[in-house]
């Protein structure tokens, strides 16, 4: 396991994080909106700025989002390991 691996982790972690917390509603949200918040999620961990076409979701992000609160959960043990 090197670096890169928990920096990737800490990326895909802080888009399911922050897209689940009280600072963005999800349902109130235009697609755009989403992709935006995404995208500055995952660039507060990045050394690189992220392409124009660029989307957390095709990543593990993508897979954490949709599992809901349990995964957001587990992540926050792991993350504390």
């Amino acid at each position: 396991v090197t670096s890169t691996f928990f920096v990737r982790y800490l990326q895909s972690a802080s888009v399911s994080l922050g897209l689940h917390g009280e600072d963005f509603d999800p349902h109130s949200a235009s697609p755009a909106e989403l992709r935006k918040e995404s995208v500055a999620l995952w660039q507060r961990y990045s050394p690189v700025t992220a392409h124009p076409s660029f989307t957390p979701f095709g990543e593990d992000a993508g897979l954490y989002v949709p599992q809901g609160a349990n995964h957001v959960a587990y992540l926050l043990c792991y993350l504390r390991v």
